[in-house]
């Protein structure tokens, strides 16, 4: 009986032993179970944040840093459409869709952007242009701003000054499209005969020469070939204008108070009918009077002719240059063309074919800034109804609020 007992008490203890280390065994495998639940749980985690990161970063950020350009592109460009066409009178919806549609051509052709082109038409308006005539004549001022190396307020401003200074500003819409055309081909060609820039060649027009001119007779072509031999002696822009308004009128004035002498010396400045004799013919006279005479001479004789220091000073880089001016005045003449060519040829430049890429690339965000334009509104709506609303709220609620 004892033995039996004995018997029974081991096999219960061994069958305890055996339970304990099977459910001990089964609770490492559970534990195991969890830890590898919980890694796998953390590293889903893990990817999930990286991947967060990822769509922020590479999703996220561009297109709202996307749609944020776009909308700027459009903005700056409605700002200067805007700002051109308030001050002219009679522009409808129609028309500034086709003003904006003529800038934003320009841009797609040209290194000159879409928002730089609507700004020239408040220049071409401030010079008396119209909206239409605005409109036909950006494409020329783009290309004489191109040709002459300058942005565009400044090639508007020197060649409305200068067609102005010259009488051709007026006339018919076709008279001034024209002039827009004829005038950039001269200073640009006279860029290319004379060492001086076209800037420095419409500078000298708008100082006093331009008004000289057409006081006198002289068409553009005439009056910028002795520009181009002042030029060449180092003579040029504010300078340059003002020695040939001093030629002009000084030997004008000194022809009539001078007549006796003029036509002892054989010397003329005006024609049979009153005008102005052309310049080459004028100082192609003027060295044959002078020729063979000494230095000491040649200054009197021009005092006898009634040209004082000033008027010398003035002429004197002339004398001798009467061919030179003939020919630059034919050169010119025969000019048309020469600003496309100029423009052409510049347009093959690397750095031009890129910023001509760049206005395309723009012209696309400015096109998807339209159309996210609405719901910007729509935005700028809602939260000013909110910061009204939150305006309504006396000072202790906002405290609370805040403080929360």
């Amino acid at each position: 009986m004892a033995a039996d007992v004995s018997a029974l008490v081991l096999r219960i203890a061994a069958d305890a032993s055996s339970l304990k280390r099977e459910l001990a065994d089964a609770g490492n495998s559970v534990k195991g179970f969890e830890s590898k639940v919980g890694k796998g749980l953390k590293s889903a985690g893990a990817s999930m944040k990286r991947l967060g990161r990822s769509m922020s970063l590479y999703v996220t950020l561009p297109l709202v840093g996307g749609a944020a350009a776009s909308i700027k592109a459009f903005a700056d460009f409605d700002k200067a459409m805007t700002q051109s066409t308030a001050i002219m009178s009679g522009v409808t919806s129609k028309l500034r869709e086709e003003m904006a549609e003529t800038a934003r051509q320009i841009s797609l052709e040209t290194p000159t952007s879409a928002t730089k082109a609507a700004e020239a038409y408040f220049f071409l308006a401030s010079a008396g242009l119209s909206a239409e005539e605005s409109m036909r004549s950006l494409s020329h001022v783009n290309k004489f701003a191109i040709a002459g190396q300058f942005d565009m307020a400044t090639a508007t401003d020197l060649l409305t000054d200068a067609q102005s200074a010259l009488g051709m500003a007026v006339g018919t819409t076709a008279m001034k499209t024209a002039s827009l055309v004829r005038v950039p081909d001269v200073l640009v060609k006279a860029n290319t005969l004379a060492n001086a820039t076209v800037e420095q060649f419409s500078t000298a027009l708008t100082s006093k020469a331009g008004a000289s001119l057409r006081n006198f007779g002289k068409d553009i072509e005439e009056g910028v070939a002795v520009l181009t031999v002042f030029a060449d002696q180092g003579i040029k822009a504010e300078l340059a204008g003002n020695n040939l308004d001093r030629v002009l009128r000084l030997m004008a004035q000194a022809s009539s108070q001078n007549a006796k002498e003029f036509e002892k010396l054989g010397f003329s400045v005006f024609d049979s009918d009153g005008n102005f004799r052309n310049f080459a013919d004028i100082i192609e006279n003027l060295e044959l009077v002078l020729a063979g005479l000494s230095p000491e001479m040649k200054a009197i004789t021009l005092a006898q002719l009634g040209f004082d220091a000033r008027v010398q000073q003035a002429i004197t880089p002339l004398i001798g240059f009467s061919q030179a001016i003939r020919d630059n005045e034919a050169a010119l003449r025969n000019s048309a063309g020469t600003t496309d060519d100029i423009v052409q040829n510049q347009m093959k430049a690397f750095s031009t074919e890129m910023k001509a890429l760049w206005n395309s690339i723009t012209d696309v965000a400015r096109q998807i800034g339209e159309i996210l334009v609405p719901a910007v509104r729509w935005l700028a709506r809602e939260v000013q109804a909110t910061i009204d609303w939150f305006n309504t709220w006396d000072d202790s609620t906002k405290i609370v609020v805040v403080t929360i």
